[in-house]
């Protein structure tokens, strides 16, 4: 037998007979939900504005963005952007952004405005948006849920606490207001590949147990 697994072995009944209680399927699901659940599924996702200029030129703004203004008609007096501005809206009432509207200028000293529609991102809102150096921001729409535990492995080296590897797959989970800003934008679902089988490690700690990244 491969000497590593005999310590293994070994070990697991010992850790048993020292500690009054060990760890299972349901602490490590609670775990990595809980770490997960703060993580969040973050994407870089963009809305395609018309210009009130040009009907042909689309700008891509991205949500997470301290601050959007999109006009609501061209300069021919019609209306444009109804879809960007529906998925806005959408998260303006969840309170991620605060709606306001102004008359802007077509140009400097001109007479001639177009309406525009301004968001502004709320503190909430922040809580959501990752903003990254040099590139868009990241914006949160859901967590991953563990589905199932395939294996765990409890190890403990002398003097430290118990590190458990965790094999477990999970799914997706949206905001509840996400399936209504998709179909909005004439989306189904988001075009997420399945991650699979996945590994957490996970270390007990005076706070109870966590993922291995939080002790870093």
């Amino acid at each position: 037998m491969n000497k590593f697994l005999l310590g293994t072995l070994i070990l697991t009944p010992l850790l048993a007979a020292c500690s009054g209680s060990q760890p299972d399927d349901e602490l490590y699901t609670k775990t990595i939900n809980r770490f997960a659940k703060e993580q969040g599924v973050c994407l870089p996702l963009a809305l395609n504005v018309q210009h009130s200029s040009d009907r042909n030129v689309l700008i891509p703004i991205a949500l997470g963005s301290s601050e959007i203004k999109i006009a609501a008609e061209n300069r021919k007096g019609q209306t444009i952007n109804r879809t960007a501005l529906a998925q806005l809206d959408i998260l303006a009432d969840e309170g991620l952004y605060k709606k306001t509207k102004e008359n802007k200028p077509i140009k400097q000293d001109s007479d001639e405005t177009i309406p525009i529609v301004i968001y502004t991102l709320t503190e909430e809102g922040q809580q959501r948006s990752h903003v990254r150096k040099d590139e868009s921001p990241l914006f949160c729409v859901g967590r991953m849920e563990v589905t199932k535990i395939h294996a765990s492995a409890l190890s403990q080296q002398t003097g430290r606490h118990l590190t458990a590897r965790v094999d477990y797959e999970s799914k997706f989970i949206g905001e509840t207001w996400l399936p209504e800003l998709l179909e909005a934008g004439g989306l189904q679902k988001l075009p997420l590949t399945p991650p699979g089988i996945q590994t957490a490690i996970l270390v007990e700690t005076d706070d109870g147990w966590k993922d291995v990244r939080e002790t870093r």
